[in-house]
């Protein structure tokens, strides 16, 4: 009975299939589909086309390496019936084009901007570990398959991990912030060593194994398949002639590690004399170049000083300009008021009170005037996303920084005029193309023969 109960505590030791989820994977399209076995033995079944080797392949791909594997096996098939491309383009069928009766493939997903993704995340319920495989692919340069690989110790999902992103860097910096994840881009090699690792699988024939007995339909030979797909080859002869080779290479090792340790005693007085006066040598190019760069570097502060003290010159007397405007306001708004006082005395101030009425009307004019001016400089402030002023060094801190921002805005001006001129030179030049492309389509259908327009041309001049 104890016996019994250990073996069922057990019973899923090992790294075990937990789930296995594809997305964009052949005919599984635009959803995210998910198998869970949990560990267990699971029984896949259906009908024909109905994608049982698709999520067969898919496990596959996450095992074995993509140039060995002849897809769509389990179906029977022995040939390049399928690839990776056709299952990330999800290809369904094929279809003869009227004209040219060449047969078509067509595919669920036409587009480049399509990407495929396979988990596969093993569980060992012995020790609480995971191994989570995942597989990302999309379509770049002339129609080529790009991967990334990536193993985890965290399980992994789509829905959470694989999708919210902008591009494949942003995918990748997404990824390299999860705990456990590592990255091995296209190197299939490095990422089945790293997996082989941690299942604790000490050589390829078990994947080997793996990818001869998943699509299996019948053994002929049990002996002869134990034999080559099980057991390592051994060739006694030939081991027994690489010792020998081995020895002799050792002696001969031997010998010159004896005399290389003589020539070395000999050299080495020599050998840190040479390190020695090396060392000298660099350090007195190291001094003769700083000498000879030293003028242009002190000239370089003394220039970027001198632009720092113009530029606050430049900053102060614009300063003391408006304090002499103010003052001139200020002097001639007091002459006035003199002016103003004396003719008060000599009327006794009959004329005061009409004066003190003008007076107050031009202070409100001037009043409503600054007022509007102070409103329309909060308006743009706060557009410009600036700082609200209070007092006169916020004012001057605003001057800088909107000088900052005009300099950026006519940098961006710039640039995006350089792009305009780039994108309207190349559109002309796909305008010229396409009315080539369409001359020479119209050439075609009003002749019955398949000949270029320049060819018939030139037959035409020849005749």
């Amino acid at each position: 009975m104890n016996d019994l109960f250990s073996q069922s505590e057990n019973y899923n030791a090992g790294f075990r299939l937990e789930y296995l989820e594809v997305f964009n994977w052949g005919t599984f399209n635009d959803v995210i589909w998910r198998i869970s076995p949990n560990g267990y033995n699971a029984l896949l079944t259906g009908d024909i086309g109905s994608g049982k080797s698709t999520l067969v392949d898919a496990l596959t791909c996450l095992l074995v390496p993509h140039n060995k594997i002849v897809f769509n096996k389990a179906a029977g098939a022995e040939g390049k019936e399928r690839n990776l491309l056709s299952y990330v383009r999800g290809e369904y069928k094929k279809e003869k084009e009227e004209i040219t009766k060449v047969a078509k493939k067509v595919y669920l997903r036409p587009n480049d901007d399509t990407y495929t993704v396979i988990i596969g995340n093993f569980k060992n319920e012995g020790y609480g570990e995971n191994v989570c495989l995942a597989q990302f692919f999309w379509i770049g340069k002339d129609n080529k398959v790009e991967k990334l690989l990536l193993i985890s110790t965290t399980p992994l999902s789509t829905k959470q991990h694989f999708s919210d992103f902008t591009d494949i860097t942003d995918l990748k910096k997404k990824l390299r912030n999860i705990e456990g994840v590592q990255l091995y881009n296209d190197n299939f090699s490095q990422y089945s060593e790293n997996f082989r690792r941690l299942f604790g699988m000490n050589s390829e024939k078990a994947i080997d194994l793996f990818y001869q007995t998943v699509s299996m339909k019948s053994v002929s030979s049990l002996t002869d398949f134990v034999r080559d797909q099980m057991l390592e080859r051994t060739d006694i002869k030939e081991q027994i002639t690489i010792l020998l080779n081995r020895f002799e290479d050792l002696k001969k090792a031997h010998e010159a590690v004896v005399n290389a340790r003589e020539q070395f005693q000999i050299l080495k007085p020599l050998v840190e004399s040479c390190v020695e006066y090396g060392k000298v040598n660099r350090e007195i190019e190291n001094i003769d170049a700083m000498l000879g760069i030293a003028p242009s570097w002190f000239a370089e502060k003394k220039w970027h000083f001198l632009k720092q003290a113009i530029e606050q010159t430049a900053q102060d007397l614009n300063k003391l300009n408006q304090k002499q405007q103010q003052n001139i306001e200020e002097l001639d708004r007091l002459e006035r008021r003199k002016q103003s006082i004396l003719i008060d005395i000599e009327n006794n101030g009959g004329k005061r009170i009409e004066q003190i009425g003008e007076e107050i009307k031009r202070q409100e004019e001037e009043k409503i005037r600054k007022q509007a001016d102070f409103n329309d400089y909060e308006r743009l402030v706060k557009k410009t996303g600036l700082k609200l002023v209070e007092n006169e060094k916020d004012f001057e801190d605003n001057i800088l920084t909107g000088n900052q921002l005009i300099e950026e805005c006519t940098q961006l001006d710039r640039e995006y005029r350089i792009e305009r001129d780039n994108r309207v030179s190349e559109l002309r030049k796909m305008e010229t193309d396409y009315k080539l492309s369409l001359s020479e389509l119209q050439s075609l259908r009003e002749r019955k023969t398949k000949i270029p327009s320049w060819l018939v041309e030139f037959r035409i001049q020849l005749c």
